[in-house]
């Protein structure tokens, strides 16, 4: 019975094995991400500004659309 048990942990042991792996590498690339957005808020404030000022406006037109 204890065999049974470990044989159908095993799968669920794996899943959430590479669960952990993968959330791992989310962080990571998030991480980056995070880096890559303040160093380009860091070299360009204005671009920056303008950009979401953009995307803001953008994202105003698609929900206010009839």
């Amino acid at each position: 019975m204890n065999t049974e048990r470990n044989a159908e942990d095993r799968p669920l042991r794996q899943l959430s094995d590479t669960l952990q792996t993968d959330l791992a590498m989310v962080r990571s690339t998030a991480t980056d991400l995070e880096r890559q957005v303040q160093t380009f808020i860091e070299e360009r404030p204005v671009a920056a500004v303008l950009t979401a000022l953009g995307l803001g406006f953008v994202v105003a037109r698609i929900f206010t659309r009839r």
